[in-house]
């Protein structure tokens, strides 16, 4: 905390104290948490369910088989999957 010649406390540069908001900001920094890594697994289930859900067989039809299908499909929630939890880390960090 700064103080300015008559010892009162000057709220200046708040973000940078870990009394203020280092703490916070730490916590939702965390890499690798529960809440997390059940986000990621409930998303995953969720756009896989979702794709099978839409039509009767293999969600994304190519010219190749059907494993390939399938693995493009995993891969495709996988990216998803992630590009929006860490969306909602980023937002929740800045939020912070």
């Amino acid at each position: 905390m700064l103080h300015d010649a008559k010892g009162k406390n000057l709220h200046l540069l708040r973000m940078f104290s870990k009394d203020e908001a280092g703490a916070r900001i730490e916590r939702a920094a965390m890499p690798l948490t529960w809440k997390i890594i059940a986000m990621v697994g409930s998303l995953f289930v969720l756009f896989y369910a979702a794709a099978y859900g839409v039509v009767e067989r293999v969600p994304v039809r190519s010219l190749g088989a059907e494993n390939y299908a399938i693995i493009f499909l995993l891969s495709l929630d996988i990216c998803c999957t992630l590009a929006i939890v860490e969306t909602c880390r980023l937002c929740g960090l800045w939020g912070s």
